[in-house]
Parts: structure tokens; C-alpha cells; sequence
């Protein structure tokens, strides 16, 4: 093991001079309060609020009390959900009631700081060690007794204050990194706006023409049963594979069929625009960087009109996904058939116009390609500076 520095020591989370881990039953309180389970954190915020609950009106779960200097994080396996309750947020402490799928460590602030816990509980070590000692075979998680065993190493409190201020900075970076990410998804659409206004409303009076006349329309095929033709010949799109993150283009599957599979399902060329038909995500599209083929969840738009530019009608069906949803006829779930979209009607802007947006939609995948590589960095520098940091070799 790596030597600490003089100084530092390695404390067992059950080191009740250090620590004290927090056991279940919540004070009786008036009025409403919120439940936090674990689904209501994100990361390291809060991200929703589960339910407001009373004291007599609560689910058995929620009997877990936030106090000051105490850190919690989830102790389900493979979860990293992490909230504390300090100084700059003690007013929280009043509000709050959490899940018993929390843990919630209380630190002796003259010798531990919270946000240096914190950190460590963030940590991919901490993680790591969490997840190995995590048990149960329905949901596996981590208890209380492997917890007391979980040894941190604890420098001394004006240490532990310098590392907290260099890694949250570095933190604040991710932070202010994910908001610039949030912003350039919603870039596009107002620029859509911008440029052809709402297209079910048409306020830019431009002519409109069914799809039918614009391009080829078909619906996807599943070979069945599906588990005879599974394979590594042909790439099997799967809506799934549309969900991955990227909101133009599918260049990867995790599934493949044979080529006999391919024979009876639907094949499609690399630029070929796709179109979730059916169920939640009803109303996405994408445009294909791989030959394969699609399932019936999927339709095809083909051959399309030189009048129609396909990133012009990619964002347009984006766009008016809640206005797809209610022309689905009712059911278990909507599914829009062919038939209906190939009568729907959409504007047909110039095309000089539809060029221009597809211009810019190009410029700005580049650039999230770029800020991908800048969060992969920042979140590399994040982690070695943490791994330094707890060797000691930062402060």
C-alpha cells in the first residue's frame, strides 16, 4: 500500500470517534415534509421530490432523518447517488425525510469535514469497494456491518479543507460542462422555431404536401421467432439503439441477426432516415451511419423528393412528436401506420432555406463531439486528482 503522509490516518467507517452511521426512526413532526427516495437523487442533487408525506401518513420507507454533518448515498449496488446535509444547506435538514435504501454517516466535523466525505463517497474507489461488498440477489446492496468495515483515509481537517477546494472546483467545471451540454440540445430547436416557425400551425404560410408525395415510406419487419435469427451477420436495429444519446444518428447495435433473418425483416442503406413508430418513444427519428435492418417499431422514409431536405424533416418530425402522439389511433399505446403518415401533411419550406438549417445542424454535431471529448477530459482530470489527492500526493 501506498505510504501516507504524516498525519493521515485510515479510519473504518465504524470508528465512532470519526463516525457515527445513522440508524433508521425519524422524529415526530407537524405539517408536511418531502420524501427523498433514491430514484429523487441524481448524481450528487436532488432531482425530483418522491412525495410529501405527513408523519402519520408516510410510506414505511421514508424513516430516515437528515441531521448536520451527515453524508448519504445509496446503498444499492452499482448506484451513485450521494446528498449531504452541512453548514451551506442546514436549512434542508428541516424539509427533508429519506428512504431507508439510503446511508446516512454523521462525521465528527472537528475531525472530518462533510464535504471532504463526501468526495470520498463519490469516489470510484469508494464505488468500487461498495459495489464488491454489496450482497442479496433480487437487489443487491450494501449493509450496515460491511459498511463499518469500509476503511478512508482521513488527513488532518485543515488537509482535508485544501482538497475539498481544489476537487470542487474541478466539480463545479462538471457541473457548468453538463449545462452547456443541457443548452445545445435546446439550441436546435429554437433555432428551428427561428427559422419555420410552428410547423403544425404553419405560420409561415408556406404550401404543404403529404409525405406520400415527398418520399417512400415502409414499415419495418421482425423475422419470428426473432430468437432463431439471431446472428453475427447483420446489424438487428432495435428502438434502443436510437436512445444511446446521439439525437441524429445510429451507428451502432447491440444486437445482430443472420442473413436469413435480414431476408425477412427490412434491410436499409447507411443515410437512410428512420422513425420510431409506436410507444413511448413514439415521435423520434434517425438517420443510419450502418446497413441493418429494422424492426416494426420502426418506419423508413426513403427516396425522398429533392423539394425535402432530410435534416429538415428529421427535427420537423422531432418537433411535432406530442402533435404525432394524438393522431395515433387509441390503444394500449400510440402507433402511427403507415397510412397515416403518409397523408400527413408538413410545410415545405425553400429549400435553400432546409439547407441551411441541415448546415447548421452539421455545425453542431461537431461541436458536441467536442464538448464530448472536453467532458471525457474534465471528468479524467476529476478522477486523477481525486485518486492524488486521497495518496496525499495533492495537498
Amino acid at each position: 500500500m501506498h505510504k501516507l503522509p504524516d498525519g493521515w490516518k485510515e479510519v473504518e467507517l465504524g470508528n465512532q470517534e470519526y463516525f457515527t452511521i445513522l440508524s433508521s426512526g425519524i422524529d415526530e413532526f407537524k405539517d408536511e415534509k418531502n420524501y427523498l427516495s433514491t430514484e429523487s437523487i441524481k448524481g450528487t442533487k436532488i432531482n425530483k421530490i418522491e412525495a410529501i408525506i405527513t408523519y402519520e401518513d408516510r410510506p414505511s420507507r421514508a424513516n430516515m432523518q437528515p441531521v448536520l454533518n451527515s453524508v448519504w448515498f445509496a446503498k444499492m449496488k452499482a448506484t451513485l447517488k450521494v446528498y449531504s446535509f452541512d453548514e451551506k444547506n442546514k436549512e434542508e435538514i428541516k424539509k427533508y425525510i429519506l428512504s431507508t435504501g439510503f446511508s446516512g454517516i454523521k462525521v465528527n466535523y472537528k475531525l472530518v469535514s462533510p464535504s471532504y466525505l463526501r468526495l470520498m463517497l463519490i469516489s470510484r474507489d469508494f464505488n468500487e469497494l461498495k459495489d464488491k461488498l454489496s450482497t442479496g440477489s433480487t437487489q443487491s446492496g450494501i449493509n450496515n456491518s460491511a459498511i463499518e468495515k469500509i476503511c478512508l483515509i482521513i488527513p488532518p481537517l485543515v488537509i482535508q479543507q485544501k482538497i475539498v477546494s481544489i476537487l470542487e472546483k474541478v466539480e463545479q467545471t462538471k457541473v457548468l460542462r453538463k449545462e452547456i451540454d443541457e443548452l445545445t440540445k435546446y439550441f436546435l430547436k429554437s433555432v428551428f422555431m427561428e427559422m419555420f416557425g410552428n410547423p403544425i400551425i404553419n405560420n409561415k404560410k408556406w404550401s404543404k404536401l403529404p409525405l406520400e408525395n415527398l418520399c417512400t415510406i415502409r414499415r419495418g419487419a421482425s423475422p419470428r421467432p426473432i430468437d432463431e435469427f439471431i446472428g453475427n451477420e447483420v446489424p438487428w436495429i432495435k428502438i434502443g439503439d436510437g436512445t444511446k444519446g446521439n439525437e441524429l444518428f445510429i451507428d451502432d447495435t447491440k444486437v445482430m441477426i443472420t442473413k436469413e433473418g435480414a431476408k425477412r425483416s427490412v434491410l436499409l442503406k447507411p443515410g437512410s432516415l428512420i422513425f420510431a413508430n409506436c410507444g413511448v418513444s413514439l415521435g423520434f427519428a434517425r438517420i443510419l451511419k450502418i446497413e441493418g435492418c429494422i424492426h416494426d417499431g420502426w418506419l423508413s422514409f426513403e427516396n425522398l423528393d429533392k423539394r425535402i431536405n432530410q435534416f429538415y424533416l428529421l427535427k420537423l418530425i422531432n418537433h411535432i412528436t406530442t402533435y404525432l402522439i394524438k393522431l395515433a389511433p387509441e390503444g394500449t399505446q400510440p402507433n402511427l401506420n403507415t397510412t397515416i403518415m403518409k397523408n400527413l401533411e408538413i410545410p415545405i419550406p425553400p429549400i435553400e432555406l432546409q439547407n441551411k438549417f441541415a448546415s447548421i445542424v452539421k455545425e453542431v454535431e461537431v461541436m458536441k463531439e467536442q464538448q464530448k471529448n472536453s467532458k471525457e477530459h474534465i471528468d479524467n482530470l476529476f478522477n486523477v486528482l481525486m485518486q492524488k489527492a486521497f495518496r496525499g500526493e495533492l495537498a
